[in-house]
């Protein structure tokens, strides 16, 4: 068994995989695929790639190279983790191990994500030649990769390779190399570039932690808001205000660049992160408001891997809304109230109470002060409902669709050379034809219609043998049993018995 090259600081396994194919001349991307997966469909993933219990078993055995270490030392990982829920993070570690099919690029929502993806590899020239001179070799760097890190901190900008991310060679391995990465001359770091890149390398970098719950983060962004005076009573935000300070720190060029543009309407994800967190936000998105929160001249005074600590430290209230107004309202009038709602469920069931005998007033009381009450009743007295739909004559659609099955079979019925005339077949000649599949069980005279026309297994073997015979008669070739299995594009082993008794008895004079 090949063994995969050790991997260097902060290098991509992607990188490593590349690199194994350049030690042992293994040109061939499906030749590399085969050694370390054993399959060949794997697709060469930059930032989350899968099957990394695979690597980890190429790995040499004395190194501590398991799947968690890989995932946060070689992997984007550690810049997505600290902002999804736990359950979801471990969920998304198990499937990182095996083989995922890119179920954790939606779990941790990069797949629907507003930022931008990099379009190409890039690297560092002046690293390179560094790494040329310590390894002998180049490599991929991790932090290259990163969207919004668009800079090396010690030498300036990154340059963009010729390697193109996700192009039509989805399963090979290119390596970093002169050939990919053109020496050339770096402009200087810019202020976001910078920024950006000082705390993604604190993300990759931190070890495992414990990621906050979406009730911390909104607790976090509204505190936050609140202390330096953008917020107004308990609940409000200045939200103006706020999108003004991003435009101070950041330009609107580079905010549109990497899809994080700034508008005035109310779904923007300025506003959302400071309302109620119900999703993950991006690394990108909440590097750009915390940064704006501090002073640009001292930027480095903040880690963003210490306001994750602090973010999962804060407690939450686990008081439910229900029970804190239960214990100050009448218990008197709460049963008045109870009952009177019972009498009317009881009556004229849940929905039309609520526009009987000020039904409407009793249920929003109710709602509010013994929610739990309220839904455990109404569910005792819901009523089934069927919906019945008569937008669509079925009994007309029926027959016109089977005229024109029927015209399109008269066309076709003569037409040795065509496909195999199935059931899928004839609804692809209809227009809607997903639709109408789904209503088969309305439609009596179409299922007839299959049932009758549609070539079996057997018919459409038969049909290929006579086509195949009538080819070679016209070509004046001679029709022996071998020349016109192979021009029907059968076997002996897949003739089905009757397509066999068709070809020794029917027409078993006509073959020489």
């Amino acid at each position: 068994m090949r063994i995969l090259p050790i991997p260097y600081p902060d290098e991509l396994i992607y990188s490593v995989i590349a690199r194994y194919g350049v030690h042992f001349g293994r040109t061939s991307p499906k030749a590399i695929l085969d050694d370390i997966f054993s399959d060949r469909k794997i697709i060469a993933t930059i930032d989350l790639p899968n099957q990394l219990s695979k690597v980890s078993n190429q790995l040499p055995a004395l190194t501590d190279y398991s799947e968690t270490n890989l995932a946060y030392k070689h992997t984007f990982f550690p810049i997505y983790a600290p902002f999804t829920l736990e359950s979801r993070k471990h969920k998304c570690l198990k499937l990182l191990s095996n083989r995922s099919q890119g179920s954790v690029h939606l779990m941790l929502g990069i797949s629907a994500s507003r930022v931008n993806k990099n379009i190409t590899l890039k690297y560092c020239p002046q690293c390179l030649d560094e790494q040329l001179q310590q390894y002998g070799e180049y490599y991929w760097k991790r932090s290259w990769q990163v969207t919004g890190a668009e800079c090396c901190l010690k030498h300036g900008m990154l340059i963009d390779s010729d390697i193109t991310i996700n192009s039509n060679h989805r399963h090979a391995y290119f390596a970093a190399s002169p050939e990919h990465c053109i020496r050339m001359s770096q402009a200087k770091a810019t202020p976001e570039a910078t920024a950006v890149t000082t705390q993604v390398n604190q993300l990759l970098s931190q070890p495992p932690i414990c990621s906050p719950t979406f009730t911390q983060w909104s607790l976090f962004y509204k505190q936050m808001a609140n202390n330096n005076g953008y917020g107004k009573g308990e609940s409000h935000i200045k939200h103006d205000e706020i999108k003004q300070l991003i435009l101070n720190r950041w330009s609107h060029r580079w905010l549109k660049k990497h899809g994080l543009e700034l508008n005035n309407k109310d779904t923007s994800w300025l506003k959302t992160i400071f309302r109620k967190h119900r999703k993950s936000f991006s690394y990108l998105e909440h590097i750009v408001v915390l940064s704006s929160f501090h002073d640009p001249d001292s930027n480095n005074n903040w880690d963003i891997c210490k306001v994750i600590n602090q973010v999962s430290n804060l407690s939450c209230s686990t008081t439910k809304p229900d029970e804190k107004t239960k214990n100050h309202i009448d218990i008197k009038t709460l049963k008045y109230h109870q009952n009177n709602w019972k009498s009317l469920v009881s009556k004229w069931g849940v929905k039309a109470s609520r526009h009987r005998e000020n039904g409407g007033a009793l249920y929003a009381y109710l709602y509010r002060n013994d929610k739990a009450w309220l839904l455990k009743l109404n569910e005792s007295y819901h009523l089934p409902q069927k919906t019945i739909n008569n937008r669509v004559n079925w009994h007309k659609r029926d027959r016109q669709l089977c005229k024109q099955l029927i015209t399109k079979s008269k066309i076709i019925e003569l037409k040795l050379e065509h496909p195999q005339f199935t059931r899928n077949w004839y609804l692809t000649q209809l227009s809607s034809s997903s639709n109408i599949e789904k209503h088969l069980d309305k439609l009596p005279l179409c299922n007839d219609f299959f049932q009758r026309y549609c070539e079996t297994t057997d018919d459409y073997q038969i049909r290929r043998i006579t086509r195949s015979i009538q080819m070679l008669r016209n070509e004046l070739i001679n029709t022996s049993r071998w020349r016109v299995l192979r021009k029907a594009g059968l076997s002996e082993i897949r003739l089905t018995n009757l397509a066999r008794h068709f070809l020794d008895n029917v027409i078993g004079d006509i073959i020489e």
